[in-house]
């Protein structure tokens, strides 16, 4: 297969970027030297001295450095970007699952009004009247941006339990709005749908 230069929308922009062509460039020119005939390469290295041999041995060393640690920093990036991915996906599962169960519990309230069973008696019987946290409203700061991977896993540790109905649901919303929302600005201030 033939080598063909990405086009100019794939080259690279941040500094990060910039750090990983020249990297590329270095690594290309290596390869092309090493590239020629075999003979040439040998006869070039015998024609050396040992301290020519030394630096580029050292020069050689230094640039597998540079390419293990920009290795290892792309790797890192790359599990970051995993992990925000996966909260992230999380978070929307959960979403899901909350706005499917509201929509289930209002269909079922709905029938619920139909048949106008006698519920009020039963009810008074009961601690915890089913639904009653599937309903709950989580506030957001919409100048803030998008929520951080923190917040998002808040968020989602709140829709949880949400969708299992738990009684766990204030406190998590509690806990919620006084570490992420300090200042609350009611014209900034909306609610997550869900």
């Amino acid at each position: 297969s033939v080598y063909r230069r990405p086009p100019p929308s794939w080259r690279p922009r941040s500094l990060r970027s910039m750090k990983t062509g020249r990297i590329l460039t270095n690594s290309k020119r290596l390869i092309r030297t090493a590239a020629g005939p075999r003979h040439r390469r040998i006869h070039r290295l015998r024609g050396l001295c040992m301290s020519e041999l030394l630096e580029r041995l050292e020069e050689v060393e230094r640039q597998i450095r540079g390419f293990s640690e920009e290795l290892i920093d792309q790797l890192a990036v790359r599990e970051e970007l995993d992990y925000e991915k996966e909260v992230k996906n999380t978070f929307i599962s959960a979403l899901i699952h909350v706005q499917n169960r509201q929509k289930e519990h209002r269909e079922l309230l709905k029938k619920k009004r139909k048949i106008k069973t006698t519920g009020a008696e039963q009810r008074s019987n009961r601690s915890h009247v089913p639904g009653t946290y599937l309903t709950t409203v989580i506030p957001y700061d919409k100048s803030s941006g998008a929520p951080s991977v923190e917040d998002l896993q808040i968020l989602t540790k709140i829709l949880h339990a949400m969708r299992e109905d738990s009684d766990t649901v204030p406190a998590l919303l509690t806990d919620y709005i006084l570490k992420g929302i300090r200042h609350l600005n009611h014209s900034s201030v909306s609610s997550l749908s869900v």
